[in-house]
């Protein structure tokens, strides 16, 4: 077994509720709404934020490899393989997690290279006792330019700007401050879009089940091929065309 699946808990999807449809549509600002959705506990985020460096890449890392098997499972309608994809590695490039997110297009290429980067944190810590008292910020400090200009980069998915008394800092200086805090924010970004995913995901697969109902029950005969087309559609989470036929 993994250490990390000794940290978090398989992750599960709770519909929302019909009150909550409008906060779906816009993303979800509420940390404790995005909590309830995912059906992790309450104030984990929060937990997350203030626990020392060496845990926040761990057990982030850990949440992220169990809400990405659910967002895969979903965006193909076939939750039964949620546990494949929870036991395939994160981060490899050919058959990993990653492989079958960029494949299917559920991440852009910054939320991807923030993965591979935690993964790569997360994999120095974890396999050294002597990073224990792991530091983001000393971490930094101690890498080559280009290596500490790479990370810092692939950590703001947000470009975060932060002001402490009357000094400002840009976007790349922040990150080196606080950079634990910048990661923060990208692990929301990516848990939102997670969640928004693994919601479009079960909506097609819902269109599917209703249109595969249909057929059983009028019959062969009845499948129009507009319907066959609608049912084509629907299982490829292709949006139906807008564009009307040219007039003769």
């Amino acid at each position: 077994m993994k250490a990390d699946a000794l940290l978090t808990p398989p992750i599960t999807m709770k519909r929302p509720k019909r009150s909550d449809r409008a906060s779906v549509m816009q993303g979800i600002d509420d940390i404790a709404d995005l909590e309830h959705a995912l059906d992790v506990r309450r104030g984990f985020f929060n937990d997350l934020l203030n626990a020392d460096d060496w845990t926040f890449v761990v057990k982030g890392h850990a949440f992220l490899e169990s809400a990405c098997a659910l967002m895969l499972a979903a965006a193909l309608g076939q939750p039964r393989l949620r546990d494949i994809f929870a036991a395939l590695e994160m981060s490899d490039a050919r058959c990993g997690k990653i492989a079958f997110i960029k494949a299917l297009r559920l991440f852009n290429e910054r939320e991807r290279r923030f993965v591979r980067t935690l993964s790569e944190l997360r994999n120095q810590v974890v396999h050294n006792v002597g990073h224990a008292h792991f530091s983001l910020r000393d971490h930094l400090a101690s890498a080559p330019s280009e290596r500490r200009m790479n990370i810092v980069d692939a950590l703001a998915i947000v470009k975060l700007r932060m002001t402490v008394g009357s000094k400002h800092f840009n976007s790349v200086e922040a990150t080196l401050r606080e950079p634990k805090l910048v990661a923060w924010h990208s692990l929301l970004h990516c848990t939102t879009r997670i969640y928004l995913e693994t919601i479009a995901g079960e909506n097609r697969r819902g269109e599917f089940d209703r249109l595969m109902a249909r057929l059983l029950q009028k019959g062969p005969r009845k499948l129009t091929r507009m319907m066959a087309t609608k049912l084509m559609n629907s299982a490829l989470g292709i949006a139906p065309s807008s564009r009307r036929s040219p007039q003769r």
